[in-house]
């Protein structure tokens, strides 16, 4: 059966999104990138380090502020720059709700977009590329869309610096996504409880992100790991083949291209079908499609993927 869309038809009936309303206007949230350099520290290219919707700059962690002010990277918006580039939340290829396919995850969504009254902690595990981190953009995407202010933290690429998480608990929805990174130092963890316990304080909203349940961690900090291990624990469940085909078939479609249905049947009686290896796959056959100007064709696949 094939997965349905996320029906946003019901939610505009219930006034809460409209197809003209996928996400917040540019200049209401900005995203971080760093290049590696010797101060911030981080390997490679991190593609994102933290985007915000409304806050002052004054919210952000003093620590996040003290990696990027030394290289001139500090801006007076809510946001930072690399290379003097303010780039918007909609870069990150458009995840918001209304391109998310949900597959089995239909009641997860209804509650991350079902508002709540006081604290609430949701905390979202599954395996790499089972479309967590989508979701918890587009928890942010949604969230700013209604008017509130909200923080994004991949601790997986974010300096191991407590006080990266100074000031966030005044944000409506603080995500931290892959918060494994995070566990298992006692000074992180005593930050990582210092937040939670500012936003229980404000009434507002924790979404955690992780690759397994919080029951399966580790945590050295005990009140940390009781607090995280009563959250709400919603598993994101991978796609079947025609989810992870609409997958493919959207992200194809935002670069201008289409995979034609057999292709796809092509593509899938050949190669390893998780969608990891789908999406690295579509990469290399769109950055060759570009480059020979061609189309997504089987003799294309063939020859990228060495078929």
């Amino acid at each position: 059966m094939v997965p349905r869309n996320l029906d946003v038809a019901n939610l505009d009936q219930q006034g809460q999104h409209s197809r003209a309303d996928t996400g917040p206007a540019p200049r209401a949230v900005r995203i971080v990138r760093f290049r590696r350099t010797q101060r911030t520290g981080l390997e490679g290219d991190a593609p994102l380090v933290l985007l915000l919707g409304g806050g002052p700059k004054r919210g952000l962690g003093r620590g996040l502020r003290g990696h990027l002010e030394p290289q001139g990277l500090a801006q007076q918006a809510s946001g930072f720059v690399v290379n003097q580039q303010l780039l918007p939340f909609t870069a990150q290829e458009g995840r918001t709700f209304a391109n998310y396919v949900v597959g089995g995850n239909g009641d997860l969504v209804d509650r991350l977009v079902r508002p709540d009254d006081g604290f609430a902690a949701l905390w979202l595990w599954g395996p790499p590329a089972s479309g967590k981190s989508h979701l918890a953009h587009a928890a942010c995407h949604w969230q700013v869309g209604r008017g509130a202010k909200v923080a994004y933290v991949p601790l997986a690429s974010t300096p191991e610096d407590p006080e990266v998480l100074h000031g966030l608990a005044g944000y409506d929805l603080v995500a931290l996504d892959d918060l494994q990174h995070w566990l298992g130092r006692l000074e992180l963890e005593r930050a990582l409880m210092g937040l939670y316990q500012g936003l229980v304080a404000r009434g507002h909203r924790l979404l955690v992100v992780a690759q397994r349940p919080a029951a399966a961690l580790g945590f050295a900090l005990d009140d940390l790991g009781s607090r995280l291990r009563a959250a709400s624990s919603w598993e994101v469940r991978e796609l079947d083949d025609a989810g992870k085909g609409l997958v493919l078939a959207d992200r194809a479609r935002r670069r201008g291209l289409e995979v034609p249905p057999p292709v796809l049947d092509f593509w899938f009686a050949r190669r390893e079908r998780t969608l990891s290896r789908l999406l690295d796959d579509f990469e290399r056959l769109d950055r060759a499609a570009w480059n020979e100007q061609r189309r997504l064709t089987v003799p294309l696949l063939k020859k990228v993927l060495d078929l």
